[in-house]
């Protein structure tokens, strides 16, 4: 008996080694795919936009990744690194609140850093190019949609769903922004960086639902109406951290 059990156990732990494993192969395949298709999307747009706005897009997309992990303050690292832990140990508790008070923070980092660039566009707006300002702006409005995706991204990893990390945004997100970029050129539509910042931001809104949606499960109708789940310490489901921010 204890021999059977043995190699159970020795089974349970190949097992286990073999998932982890396919995981990581999973996660290195998609992120391969995502480079492709992202080398795609960029030879997509340069053709579309032409040479002036492909180069406002470039520049703006370029301060839109410095910006926005300046809005984040590393809490999509730091939420890697902790709440695995924390869920490890039985911490749930404080896994949660890292969690919620982490979507607080980007939330009022980002929201700041948006006012800061309105207000630096508002002041020096005569210093860029007419066909730069509408690019300027938009990127402005759509910052915190930015740092939210990133952080929600962050807490897709954390929770040991890599794939959910790197599909939604790396994936999806460059195809389906092609598809309606491509669609919006076949009607005739004149395409422009800002038409292109605008599409692709709103696909990364779309993307933080995705990852919101997936990360509380079966459990996200119970979260969003029973006033007992939401906001509790006890709730097991870090996805529930991100329905209400302030309660």
């Amino acid at each position: 008996m204890a021999k059977l059990y043995a190699r159970a156990a020795t089974l349970v732990a190949q097992l286990k080694q073999a998932t982890a494993i396919l995981q990581a192969m999973s996660a290195l395949l998609a992120r391969i795919f995502a480079a492709g298709i992202a080398y795609v999307f960029q030879i997509f747009l340069a053709q579309s936009l032409g040479i002036e706005n492909y180069g406002v897009f470039v520049t703006f997309w370029t301060w839109q990744v410095i910006l926005t992990h300046i809005a984040v303050l590393g809490f999509d690292e730091s939420v890697v690194k902790y709440l695995p832990k924390y869920l490890a140990r039985g911490r749930v508790a404080l896994a949660y609140s890292f969690a919620q008070h982490g979507l607080k923070f980007i939330l009022i980092s980002s929201i700041g850093t948006s006012v800061l660039c309105g207000s630096a566009l508002w002041g020096a707006g005569d210093l860029l190019a007419d066909r730069m300002y509408g690019s300027a702006v938009v990127l402005a409005i759509g910052l915190p949609i930015l740092a939210l995706e990133l952080y929600t991204e962050g807490l897709a990893r954390a929770s040991g769903r890599y794939l959910l990390g790197i599909v939604p945004g790396y994936v999806l997100r460059p195809l389906v922004s092609m598809s309606i970029l491509f669609a919006l050129k076949l009607a005739n539509v004149p395409l422009t960086a800002e038409l292109a910042l605008a599409v692709v931001i709103f696909f990364r809104r779309c993307c933080w639902s995705v990852y919101k949606r997936c990360l509380c499960g079966a459990t996200s109708k119970r979260c969003l109406s029973t006033s007992q789940c939401r906001g509790k310490k006890s709730c097991v489901n870090i996805g529930c951290a991100l329905h209400c921010p302030w309660c």
